[in-house]
């Protein structure tokens, strides 16, 4: 039976692609899901440019080809982490009690370090700062992610986190000189800005962009050691009801316009009506060159 092509996660699923992983459902009925996804990535060739199976896009598109009635997954053995309610809060040792005011001119504080998050405790850290302070709160990161947490003598006053680039911007997609393939082999090249939060008991001038600006210095080798992939571009979504962009303009990053509005939700598109001022930061000289070669 001819199946009509489906596109899921910016790949083409046809014919070829649904036998193939029919083929797999049959020859090994004792597989979990986990083990299917790589079966499937290592049958199709779905690696990562470091050669790591894209396994986080392989499961999502075998949901979304579950969903369609194409075929039947075995049950879950656990609920995956965007399935998982978590807890608004979580209890850290450093948010016990209120911290005191940090103010005045960026020479006159102490100087602040960057914390790569690894490990529980940190991520703990990172999830209550954000949940208490930022109004989007903390959200779980599917894919490619890098956080960091800023500290200034002992206290950890704010944090950023970064993960892979938006799948579509037209303003971004115009400006970079990107057609739906060209952006389809080249997207890895782009990372976001998710979060950005200096605590709001600290109030010194001029903060926020000289911490954007290290921060970025930095990203790049973070992001090729963990991920094996070079960066070009950097991109954020500012919400122009809530923030001017103050500190992306200071540190030199160009808006590009607004969005439109909507969001990805899976395989599919969908109206929020939350349009956003888009950001980016050319990061290296050959930028284009890159995110652009077919």
């Amino acid at each position: 039976m001819e199946t009509k092509s489906l596109v899921v996660r910016g790949k083409e699923i046809g014919n070829l692609e649904i036998e193939s992983i029919r083929e797999i459902l049959k020859l090994f009925p004792h597989y979990n899901r986990s083990a299917i996804s790589l079966a499937v990535c290592e049958k199709l060739g779905w690696r990562q440019s470091n050669g790591k199976p894209q396994d986080v896009a392989c499961r999502e598109i075998l949901r979304t080809l579950e969903q369609q009635g194409l075929f039947q997954l075995p049950a879950p053995l656990t609920r995956s982490p965007n399935q998982i309610k978590r807890p608004r809060s979580v209890e850290v040792r450093e948010f016990s009690f209120p911290p005191p005011k940090i103010e005045g001119a960026l020479s006159d504080v102490p100087p602040v370090t960057l914390h790569l998050v690894q490990g529980r405790a940190s991520s703990k850290t990172f999830a209550e700062l954000m949940n208490r302070h930022h109004y989007l709160g903390y959200q779980w990161s599917v894919g490619r992610s890098v956080k960091y947490l800023f500290q200034m003598g002992h206290d950890v006053i704010g944090g950023i986190s970064w993960g892979s680039g938006s799948w579509k911007v037209g303003s971004r997609d115009k400006w970079v000189g990107w057609d739906a393939e060209t952006r389809e082999k080249n997207l890895s090249g782009i990372a976001c800005n998710l979060r950005f939060l200096i605590a709001p008991w600290v109030r010194v001038k001029n903060l926020a962009s000289h911490l954007l600006g290290r921060t970025v210095k930095r990203l790049s080798e973070d992001w090729r050691r963990l991920y094996g992939v070079d960066l070009h571009v950097l991109e954020t979504f500012v919400d122009p009801s809530r923030f001017r962009g103050t500190c992306y303009k200071a540190a030199n990053w160009t808006c590009l316009g607004q969005t439109k509005g909507s969001g990805k939700r899976g395989a599919s598109y969908y109206k929020h009506g939350q349009v956003k001022d888009v950001y980016v930061m050319a990061i290296t000289k050959d930028w284009r060159e890159k995110l652009c070669m077919k």
